[in-house]
């Protein structure tokens, strides 16, 4: 609850049997702890549901993914650093990261950013880049692959 400044754990109680499209959003109802009353009616809350927990996943920025349809693809390098067009099949998704099913091993390295920069088979020079921290529904911290920057010059 952002007015009290503090996190509270709740369970859903009750929703709505339809998804408003446009919002992305469904009413819920989440039951919590009250007892003391801190929670008054017509207050706003930010919810962060976890709908199912998955022990070391694989997942990547949303910021690595094209989407095009229901294919989603990511810019990844190879050893030699040599920029290859990957089809990935995408699990779960929070608002920053998306879990890898397929299409992408841990560690490899993946392009962030403007895409039109880039082009399959140009070798480049990347970078590591510090990766936003993630809410992702993991009870450990999932496994990741690397967030590669360039310049946008090739070697």
């Amino acid at each position: 609850v952002q007015a009290l400044d503090r996190d509270r754990e709740g369970k859903v109680a009750r929703f709505a049997d339809s998804l408003d499209m446009q919002t992305r959003t469904m009413e819920t109802e989440i039951d919590v702890d009250n007892r003391n009353g801190e929670l008054i009616p017509g207050m706003y809350a930010e919810a962060h549901l976890a709908l199912r927990e998955k022990q070391n996943v694989l997942t990547i920025p949303l910021q690595a993914v094209e989407r095009n349809g229901d294919d989603a693809t990511v810019l990844a390098l190879n050893s030699e650093n040599v920029i290859d067009e990957r089809h990935v099949r995408l699990g779960s998704e929070d608002s920053t990261y998306a879990e890898v099913v397929s299409g992408l091993a841990e560690n490899d390295r993946v392009i962030l950013g403007n895409r039109s920069l880039f082009r399959t088979g140009e070798k480049v020079a990347p970078h590591e880049v510090a990766l936003p921290p993630t809410n992702f529904p993991s009870a450990n911290a999932p496994a990741g692959a690397r967030g590669a920057a360039n310049s946008g010059k090739a070697q």
